[in-house]
């Protein structure tokens, strides 16, 4: 494989490894906003998430046929790219492909904390319709004397639109 060749393959990974940390950026500032209650940025940002996630698929095709011309690489497979290269020659590849590892179980674990984190809040939000409408499944509530009651509808969520 010509050198050329394997700068270009090269140059596509370090431009998949930098939009994964835009990625892992984009879900930083989702977590950020869902903390402080932002929501409409949060609209802009999912549009951005969207993009790079294309961005990123558009990549992987490019890196196969950038290894294989000939279409020999059909679907994306980093070993079968690896397998392209010359093996004296894959060490500053497979550097980036550890960092692009990397960023992806960092944007794997930010993902998952926003989701337990909207999880839990949309939870919190139930629970307390819950109580204020009397829906609650019965469960004992003390009220402000330390003494147990059920639960019962509140006044304002008792009257029917």
């Amino acid at each position: 494989m010509e050198r050329k060749t394997i700068q270009t393959i090269e140059s596509l990974f370090q431009e998949k490894a930098l939009l994964y940390a835009q990625l892992a950026e984009c879900f930083r500032k989702e977590g950020a906003y869902l903390t402080t209650m932002e929501f409409e940025p949060l609209w802009t940002l999912s549009d951005e998430k969207n993009r790079l996630c294309s961005e990123i698929e558009a990549l992987r095709s490019r890196i196969a046929s950038a290894a294989d011309p000939n279409g020999g690489i059909r679907d994306y497979d980093v070993n079968s790219v690896l397998d392209a290269i010359p093996p004296q020659q894959q060490e500053s590849i497979r550097n980036t492909l550890l960092r692009i590892m990397k960023l992806k179980k960092e944007v794997e674990i930010i993902r998952r904390d926003n989701q337990a984190y909207i999880d839990e809040s949309l939870d919190f939000l139930d629970g307390m319709i819950s109580i204020l409408a009397g829906a609650g499944d019965g469960q004992v509530m003390y009220n402000s004397r330390s003494r147990t009651h059920r639960t019962e509808a509140a006044v304002t969520m008792s009257r029917e639109v």
